[in-house]
């Protein structure tokens, strides 16, 4: 993992907040610029969501989770930027165009792109795969 800036997906950053992964912690925790589309604070608030209906944290645990989330300094690009981008990058790669929208910023920002997605990290030949 480099220096510099690098693209976060709501896979890394969860699991990195839930201290599910030491590589997510520690490509999180480095001194790069992090950059996402503002759709990773909806997709992190659907999979607390989901440990919600799982019973693995309390609605309230996960609020408070979403909060910590949403107070990471992260650089933030509108989806609506990146649409036309990721709708071609969906159609090329096969990926639903919420996963092409990280792509997308990835390549116009000539960043790596970190994830804990396995089709999405192969996807884009730059991707850090945190497990």
């Amino acid at each position: 993992m480099t220096a510099g800036k690098a693209v976060f997906d709501a896979s890394a950053i969860l699991r990195a907040v839930l201290g599910l992964s030491p590589t997510a912690v520690a490509a999180l925790s480095q001194g790069r610029t992090r950059l996402a589309p503002d759709l990773v604070y909806l997709e992190s608030a659907n999979a607390l969501r989901r440990y919600c209906r799982a019973e693995i944290y309390s609605l309230s645990q996960a609020g408070a989770l979403l909060e910590d989330i949403t107070r990471l300094p992260i650089q933030v690009s509108a989806a609506k930027a990146l649409a036309p981008a990721a709708l071609t990058i969906a159609h090329e790669r096969g990926l639903s165009a919420y996963d092409a929208c990280y792509v997308a910023l990835a390549e116009a920002a000539d960043a790596p792109l970190v994830t804990a997605d396995r089709k999405l990290a192969a996807a884009y030949e730059r991707s850090e795969l945190v497990a």
